[in-house]
Parts: structure tokens; C-alpha cells; sequence
């Protein structure tokens, strides 16, 4: 049987065996069967059985070749018995209104995510089981286990970006749910910076993976008898003073044209103008939680001086709240008023401060919009039109961070001691994946930033200048216009979106020709 006709699976023991079949066809179809592979039957699996150490990724880099196959399938059927568990524990109770969207399990080396929402017309009432309770019973499936989803790399989320009514993305992004979510946003991007520290061992006390019995890259001593909540907001407060400038760097380094850098650049100072670093360094680290709770470092501390147990508690707890606004979000009745949008502001808001607390994750409902489902999808122009009044302008900027934030992170993984251009198949690869989804958001943004320049200690805004002072020299020699550049990259845009950067060099040469 097929998954429903948007692709998610039921929350059944039925619809749980999809899934598995049509990820073991997907993989047969992608993958060369190596001898000795298992029959592609859904036995169930112990964990002592599947990995002796829980570390996904370290066993698959020390196998060999032809057990990479049999591991993946045992990580499969492992997903699907703790997910059929899951079903289980709510018998008696009515799991029909749930469905699970099931992404990235086809490859050995990929991440599997899973997604839990509701069926199209469900009514969201005191009976409905509520979406942090099937989160909270699937991880607590592995960590009665002795270890977690995430040393499988699984990991689960609670989706409130889609109506209940509608079954389809619902929320449109303005400049006030901006504003509420952008500390969250910078959370999240500032969490990807020291999530490259631990990746390349830079600190090694990572508190969110000291689970006992579970062998891991990180050393569980040099978290012993610290204060973590005062190490970590240090840790998080430094990383943050350079986090800006890190990513400016890395705007120079994705081969994007001129006006595509400045657009980027002005984004990124305006964001990290709004909370600038010298307010978390005004008081003692329990003054600062206390005064400036908004901040994105005490909001990201408050998740990184946790170990994972507590962290999940905190997760369900931040999705409870953002199911009271959810509920009170969908209305019986189109109109729009003061108080609808007062829950769906709420709402993003608390669904976004609730994704700080998952180790791998985009922050806000815009992005996952933009990528997800316009991109990703592959919607008819009618659907992409829908999505991009959605996502709005505010949105691509949201997403542009996000998509920063990430390609932040692997510059740092695997360019951060090359001299000259990072040649790392690992960061060409994810730099391709990261830059066309930031492409694609730059082409949606007219050059409407109000452009923010570094000055000492202060951060100042350009004033508005004449027409013959905003004049620049193109390389050409050529006097150019700002407007006339821009009018130039629009049409480049137009024809490259996708393109290789090769391809777009050679488009590059012949536009300044022309000129």
C-alpha cells in the first residue's frame, strides 16, 4: 500500500509497514545488493543486536564495504520497531489523525528525520493526542535502551507548520513574527558554530551527549565538576563575538556575484544589529539569563548546559505551549483578526525557541516553506505561488540566515585551515546543496536592506547619498549605476538560478563584455 497522497505515512502498525517496504525498494534501487545481504522482512531488532558501541556513523566508517548494506537495513528495521513501539503505547486512544513524513533514509550515510503532524481535518480538541506525547514515547524507546535516537541519527519533530484544516502550509511570515523569531534564528545559527567545534574537536566536553554507557568521540571528564551553566554561556558568548564576522568571511567565499554579497551582508548586520554582542557581557552569567533571557546566547545556553534527557523534558514541554496557540490558531471562519494573529505570532515563536532544542533542524516555518515544499516538492506554479505568499519577504531573509548559518558551520568543518579556495569535496558538496537554496531566496529579495557598515565599537547605518555619489567603477572601468547593476543581476539571476558556478562564470564573463 502506498503512502497517503502527500507522501507521509499513517501512525500505524500498517502504515509503519509501508514505510519500511518503500524505503527497502528506494534503497534496492539506488544501491548495488552486496552478498549476503538479509531478506528485506521488518524482524525486529534488539540494540544489542545492531550496534555494539550505538554510534552509527563510527561503526559505518569501520566496516567493510560490502557490510554497509546489512547495517543499513538493521538501522531501518530499528527505526521501524521503536516507531511500531511507539504505536503501541497508545492503544485504546485514536492515532488516526496522526501521520509521520519520513525524509533521508534511503542512502547508508544519511541522517533519517522523521516528521509528526496531523491528517488533513483533524480538529485539534482536548481528545487529540497531542504531537510532543509520540515524540516523548519514540525517544524514550532508545534511552530505556541505554543510549539515544541520535547516535542512530534519528531524530523526530513535532510539525505545527501545517493546518490541521487544510493539511498544508498555513502561516504567513510578516515583519513582526520576523522580528519575535529572529533571537531563535540566531540561536540556531549560532548552535551550528559550536556544533563545527565539537565536530572538529575544538571542545570536547559536549554535556548533551554524556548519556551513561554510550561510547562516544567525547571525553566526559573535562565536563566533571564544572559549572556548566556558567562554562557554557562563556563558551556561547565568545563563539558569538566572532559569529558575524565568520560569516561574512564565508559570503566571500561561495563564488556569488557582487550585488548577491552586499544583499547577504546587509541581512546579516541587521540581524546581528538587533542583538548586538556587548549586551551579554554586562553582568555576572546568572544576571545575564535573568536580564536578557531574548538574548540568542542565553536562549542557545539554556539547551547546550543540558544533557540530552533534560533538553528532550524541555522540548515537550516548549511544544505543549505551541500546541495551546495551534489550537486557538485554527479558527472555523477566514477573517483574520487581532487575535488570530496574535496566536500564529505566539505561535511561531514558540516553535521555534522549541526547535533550539533539536540537534538538527531549520528554526522557522518560512524556511522549511521555502525549501521543504517549494523547493524540495516540486509544487505546480499555482502551489509555488501560494508558498511564496507565504513565505513573503521576511521569510527569504529568514531562510537566507538559516542557509548561512549552515554553510558557517561546514566551511569550519572543512576549509577553516586551507589557504587559498577549499577545494574539500565534503564542503563542495555542501555548499552546493546550501548555496542553490540561498540562490533561490536571494532572486526573491529586492535590494530593499538598508545596508549596515562596521565602525569601532559602534554600528552605524549609511546615509542616503546622491545619485552621483553612489556611482562605483565596475571592473570594466565603466561607470556604473547601483540601479543599473542590480537591473544587470536580475537578469543574470533569471538565467542561472540552478547553474554550476563554472556555468555561472561563464554567463559572468559575457555580461561584463557586453557592458
Amino acid at each position: 500500500m502506498p503512502p497517503n497522497e502527500n507522501g507521509k505515512y499513517a501512525f500505524s502498525a500498517d502504515g509503519i509497514q509501508n514505510y519500511f517496504n518503500d524505503a527497502i525498494k528506494k534503497f534496492n534501487d539506488q544501491n548495488v545488493r552486496s552478498e549476503g545481504d538479509d531478506n528485506d522482512d521488518m524482524s525486529f531488532y534488539e540494540v544489542n543486536d545492531l550496534f555494539g558501541n550505538k554510534d552509527y556513523h563510527e561503526v559505518l566508517k569501520n566496516i567493510p564495504d560490502q557490510s554497509v548494506n546489512k547495517l543499513w537495513r538493521n538501522r531501518l528495521r530499528h527505526i521501524c520497531t521503536a516507531l511500531q513501539t511507539t504505536v503501541v503505547q497508545f492503544s485504546g486512544r485514536n492515532t488516526s489523525d496522526i501521520e509521520l513524513g519520513i525524509f533521508g533514509s534511503e542512502s547508508p550515510a544519511s541522517d533519517v528525520d522523521i516528521g509528526v503532524s496531523y491528517k488533513q481535518n483533524t480538529t485539534i480538541n482536548d481528545d487529540v493526542i497531542k504531537l510532543s506525547e509520540v515524540v516523548e514515547h519514540f525517544e524514550t524507546f532508545f534511552v530505556e535502551k541505554g543510549y539515544t535516537s541520535l547516535d542512530i541519527d534519528v531524530e523526530m519533530y513535532a510539525d505545527y507548520f501545517i493546518s490541521p484544516k487544510t493539511g498544508a502550509p498555513f502561516i504567513q511570515m510578516n515583519s513582526e513574527i520576523y522580528t519575535a523569531s529572529l533571537p531563535y534564528l540566531l540561536a540556531g545559527m549560532l548552535k551550528n558554530s559550536i556544533q563545527a567545534a565539537y565536530d572538529i574537536s575544538e571542545d570536547s566536553c559536549d554535556i548533551r551527549r554524556q548519556i551513561p554507557n554510550i561510547k562516544n568521540r567525547y571525553s566526559s571528564e573535562i565536563c566533571n565538576g564544572l559549572n556548566t551553566e556558567d562554562k557554557f554561556i562563556t563558551l556561547l558568548g565568545n563563539s558569538y563575538k566572532h559569529l558575524q564576522n565568520n560569516i561574512i568571511n564565508v559570503i566571500t567565499k561561495l563564488g556569488l556575484d557582487e550585488p548577491s554579497n552586499v544583499k547577504l551582508t546587509s541581512i546579516i548586520n541587521n540581524a546581528f544589529a538587533a542583538y548586538p554582542v556587548n549586551a551579554i557581557y554586562t553582568e555576572t552569567p546568572m544576571e545575564r539569563n535573568l536580564r536578557s533571557g531574548n538574548h540568542p546566547v542565553p536562549i542557545l545556553n539554556n539547551y547546550m548546559s543540558k544533557n540530552y534527557n533534560d533538553s528532550c523534558r524541555e522540548y515537550y514541554k516548549l511544544l505543549d505551549i505551541a500546541h495551546g496557540f495551534y489550537r486557538n490558531a485554527i479558527t472555523d471562519t477566514d477573517e483574520d483578526t487581532d487575535e488570530d494573529k496574535k496566536n500564529l505570532l505566539e505561535l511561531n515563536k514558540a516553535i521555534s525557541h522549541a526547535l533550539v532544542y533539536r540537534a538538527e533542524s531549520y528554526m522557522c516555518a518560512p524556511t522549511i516553506y521555502h525549501v521543504v515544499y517549494s523547493m524540495q516538492a516540486k509544487p505546480t506554479p499555482e502551489t509555488l505561488t501560494v508558498l511564496q505568499n507565504l513565505i513573503t519577504v521576511d521569510g527569504y531573509k529568514t531562510s537566507i540566515l538559516e542557509q548561512l548559518g549552515y554553510l558557517s558551520r561546514f566551511f569550519r568543518n572543512y576549509c577553516v585551515n586551507t589557504d587559498g579556495e577549499c577545494v574539500s569535496e565534503k564542503w563542495i558538496k555542501k555548499k552546493t546543496k546550501y548555496v542553490s537554496r540561498l540562490e533561490n531566496a536571494v532572486d526573491k529579495i529586492q535590494p530593499e536592506e538598508t545596508p549596515i557598515v562596521q565602525g569601532g565599537k559602534k554600528t552605524a547605518r549609511r546615509k542616503r547619498v546622491t545619485k552621483k555619489a553612489n556611482r562605483r567603477k565596475s571592473k570594466t572601468g565603466i561607470i556604473m549605476s547601483d540601479k543599473r547593476k542590480n537591473r544587470i543581476f536580475k537578469k543574470i539571476s533569471t538565467r542561472r538560478k540552478f547553474q554550476t558556478k563554472n556555468k555561472y562564470n561563464r554567463v559572468k564573463q559575457k555580461t561584463k563584455k557586453k557592458v
